[in-house]
């Protein structure tokens, strides 16, 4: 356990392995990011929080340091998407809520929709979409 204080204004407080953060720990960064969760030889790995300065929110696994298996990232509008990331972006299968309720659930690929997409909208009508490199292309 220590902190450690970066000559750019970062700041880390935690575990440490051999000199790496390794284990919990919260990292804040100049910018007012902050990550909180567990480290594996200085990257984000395994379960955090990272809290964006703009007001955006990921909370779910990690890996390398990137946002990588299933996770919530909240924007700074309200809109949620819990679902898979791979490498930083959502990937796979997803769900977006919007802040007023209407959801996009389906397959999510290089951060966009793609297939076929069940929306929902605010009251409770259901439509399938098709999504091309996240365009839509044609409503049922």
């Amino acid at each position: 356990q220590g902190t450690f204080s970066f000559a750019n204004g970062h700041k880390y407080a935690g575990a440490f392995q051999e000199g790496m953060r390794h284990g919990d720990g919260t990292y804040t960064f100049s910018n007012g990011d902050k990550y909180v969760g567990n480290w594996k030889t200085h990257r984000h790995h395994g379960k955090g929080m990272f809290f964006y300065g703009d007001g955006a929110k990921y909370e779910g696994e990690f890996d390398s340091g990137y946002r990588h298996g299933k996770g919530t990232y909240t924007f700074k509008n309200g809109n949620y998407f819990e679902g898979q990331f791979v490498n930083g972006e959502r990937q796979g299968l997803g769900k977006l809520t919007t802040k007023s309720g209407k959801t996009y659930e389906g397959m999510w690929k290089n951060d966009k929709r793609t297939g076929s997409i069940k929306i929902t909208d605010e009251q409770g009508n259901i439509s399938e979409c098709i999504y091309v490199k996240g365009n839509q292309r044609k409503c049922s």
